[in-house]
């Protein structure tokens, strides 16, 4: 990540941490990227690293094999 867009997304999370909402990181593509949002408490995010667009039948299996893998951990 770009030194500007590092700054400008972390920024972002900021803000919104300060008005009490959630933010969702969108696009994330690799994990130094994914790595950086959770380090900044933006643990919630989308993109190609995290998965690929699925239809809603495979994503119900993607979940669940998600929540499982996080319940082992």
């Amino acid at each position: 990540m770009q030194a500007s867009a590092q700054a400008i997304t972390l920024s972002i999370v900021e803000l919104g941490a300060r008005l009490g909402m959630s933010v969702v990181a969108e696009g994330i593509e690799n994990a130094d990227q994914q790595a950086i949002l959770v380090k900044s408490h933006c643990p919630i995010g989308q993109g190609y690293f995290i998965s690929r667009p699925l239809s809603p039948a495979v994503f119900d299996e993607w979940l669940q094999h998600q929540m499982t893998m996080t319940k082992r951990a």
